[in-house]
């Protein structure tokens, strides 16, 4: 059931495509699971890794192809539009994320760590220190991570299941589930409950209230920030 409103009037309802392109976006992380082996297998080091965050960017420019052109939903439906603030107010805007992603960001690490610490439990570790790929990779990866990552498991599939079924906390509840599922691969059960999942509420929660993605996204930047740092860091891993 679609839910129509003078700002999407002009809709053109396309739920298979609409579907194929949450479930693409949803599933973006499965498919460079998928991958991977073949791309360490014929694809040289580091250009595997690079081409390993293509399912994130074909899957976020399907679903901005089906929304515009196809389905004629504008970007602004999943906050992207143009912000005609004033420079003063856009300049707060971007503080205000800044500060709300780095409070975040010390607020669940310290929770996490004083969990680990009640359970007698050691950090994880992620990262070798000899395989951490360089710099451009990184950066790549990072921008990958807060604007594909915020794109297409808070806004597109919240605000376009919101619009098939009527309800938005279907599309929430989802993205939820299949954000903290795709974070398994890399990280142990208490940093999901202490970090991954409180986080990707917080973030949604904010997202819903602010109906801004670029909000978000510099929220998840300021998460993610220190994957650049890793080549530096490297020698104290």
């Amino acid at each position: 059931m679609e839910e129509m409103s003078p700002e999407n009037a002009n809709v053109d309802p396309r739920p298979a495509f609409a579907i194929t392109a949450v479930l693409l976006g949803l599933g973006a992380p499965v498919i460079q699971a998928i991958i991977r082996p073949l791309l360490e297998a014929y694809v040289p080091y580091p250009m595997n890794r690079f081409v390993s965050l293509w399912p994130f960017w074909i899957a976020t420019a399907f679903a901005i192809f089906v929304s515009v052109k196809i389905e004629n939903i504008p970007l602004s439906t999943f906050g992207i539009g143009k912000n005609t603030r004033s420079l003063r107010y856009r300049l707060i805007e971007l503080i205000a994320a800044l500060i709300t992603g780095l409070v975040i960001t010390i607020v669940l690490v310290l929770f996490s760590n004083a969990v680990r610490d009640a359970l007698g439990a050691s950090s994880p570790t992620l990262f070798d220190p000899d395989s951490i790929p360089p710099a451009w990779i990184l950066i790549l990866a990072w921008i990958t991570a807060f604007f594909c990552e915020e794109f297409l498991f808070r806004s597109y599939p919240i605000e376009r299941l919101g619009m098939l079924t009527g309800n938005r906390w279907f599309g929430v509840i989802l993205t939820l589930v299949t954000f903290v599922l795709f974070h398994i691969w890399g990280w142990d059960w208490i940093h999901l409950a202490t970090v991954v999942l409180p986080a990707a509420i917080i973030v949604t929660g904010i997202y819903l209230w602010r109906r801004s993605l670029l909000f978000v996204m510099i929220i998840h930047a300021v998460f993610d920030l220190p994957l650049i740092f890793l080549p530096f860091l490297a020698p104290y891993l």
